[in-house]
């Protein structure tokens, strides 16, 4: 695995403008972002860790909006870490290094400190056993401290897409699993987690994905097209239609599922 993410983040060092992919991060993970600042706007100068931070850029975003933290960023590939130093520059027109950066494998947490946010978007999926992974990271959270993850959710088009890859051998993430709210909800009762808050986020742009077809209807004709005003206030009823349903039952047809879990004392 390891030589696969640093084949992959290879092209990345070589890159020197990397304005597209941070708004690309910020838009498209809001929600995931809105969860773990809301944390830590309630909760200063606490150690905080994102696992498998391939670039940094979240890590980065949270350290440049909310600076008052201790913010650690692990990954397996040395090469992902070089990268984060480059989008660090972009962000930062310091020498000061405001994130502390670690080469590591997630089966291995060997830290000595407690962290009261640890926090992980594109990994869990990758992993063969993701409780055991839980269970571990457990080991380094603090008593009522919290884990923000985002993966995969399983009712989607991207879910067909993918495994018909992995089947082909074409997938260049290799295995990767998903996740339903159903089965977040039974390793949590397992791990004894409280789960206080799941929500879903994106989409996977595609025509052949029914889901994002009706979602971005409206979208799309309100961009494109100069309508009447009554026509007009409907698309815009219709999108609000699909905010409400994103808001509340998300976590069922969106492409990535959030979840927000607490470690009871």
């Amino acid at each position: 695995m390891k030589s696969k993410f640093d084949a992959i983040w290879e092209d990345w060092l070589y890159k020197e403008d990397f304005t597209a992919d941070i708004e690309r991060t910020e838009t498209g993970r809001k929600r995931f972002h809105s969860i773990i600042k809301n944390l830590l706007n309630k909760n200063r100068n606490n150690n905080v860790l994102e696992l498998g931070s391939g670039t940094g850029t979240d890590t980065l975003l949270l350290k440049k909006y909310i600076p008052h933290n201790h913010y650690f960023a692990m990954d397996i590939s040395f090469t992902a870490i070089k990268v984060m130093k480059k989008i660090e520059n972009k962000l930062f027109n310091t020498p000061i290094r405001p994130v502390y950066k670690i080469v590591g494998d997630i089966n291995n947490l060997s830290f000595k400190k407690k962290f009261y946010l640890i926090f992980h978007q594109g990994v869990l999926e990758h992993l063969d056993e993701p409780e055991k992974i839980i269970r571990f990271q457990l080991d380094i959270l603090q008593d009522n401290g919290y884990i923000v993850i985002s993966v995969p959710q399983t009712f989607t088009f991207y879910t067909i897409y993918k495994h018909s890859k992995m089947l082909l051998g074409k997938w260049e993430w290799g295995y990767e699993t998903e996740f339903s709210i159903f089965r977040i909800k039974k390793i949590c009762k397992k791990l004894r987690l409280n789960l206080i808050d799941v929500s879903g986020e994106g989409y996977y742009p595609t025509w052949f994905d029914p889901v994002f077809v009706l979602r971005d209807l409206a979208d799309k004709f309100l961009r494109r097209f100069n309508m009447p005003f009554l026509l007009r206030k409907l698309f815009i009823l219709y999108n609000q239609c699909w905010e409400y349903l994103e808001t509340r039952f998300g976590y069922l047809f969106q492409k990535e599922i959030v979840f927000l879990i607490q470690k009871k004392k």
